[in-house]
């Protein structure tokens, strides 16, 4: 059974793990500490079997929620649990009255526009050479919040 929860200080260890294993300029684990702190953060974990399988990490500014990262491990993925996380990031970020989302994502991150397609971001820009790593194009994605 899987669970949506607040990330703890005790999970920065995996979370960092997924982070250094799904993305090629991974965050050092002292962002995620750093962000444990941020009053303006929400840091979510979902976790199988007791066991953290994802996370996700966003900022509440204003009535804008920008969801700065997450990730599933490799073997957990294609099971839901990005739109678990994804579902209560927004939920959160509404209830505290966020009336826009927004993100960056890789050009060529074709599961991940296809998940934040399915809430119904859509694309309103792209940021030039965006990912120092290739140099790679970022669309800007974005959601007008519902109550």
């Amino acid at each position: 059974m899987s669970e949506v929860r607040e990330m703890t200080q005790d999970d920065i260890a995996r979370v960092h793990e997924i982070d250094a294993s799904s993305f090629s300029a991974p965050w050092p684990a002292e962002a995620f500490a750093i962000e444990m702190q941020n009053p303006k953060a929400r840091n979510f974990v979902i976790t199988e079997n007791d066991q953290v399988v994802g996370y996700i990490v966003c900022w509440l500014v204003l009535d804008e929620c920008h969801i700065a990262t997450i990730a599933v491990d490799k073997a957990n993925r294609g099971k839901g649990y990005a739109k678990d996380l994804l579902r209560k990031a927004l939920q959160s970020s509404l209830a505290e009255g966020a009336a826009f989302a927004y993100l960056e994502v890789r050009a060529s991150n074709y599961p991940a526009k296809e998940l934040y397609r399915s809430f119904g971001f859509e694309i309103v820009g792209t940021r030039k050479k965006y990912y120092k790593d290739n140099n790679e194009d970022a669309l800007l994605l974005t959601l007008e919040m519902k109550k």
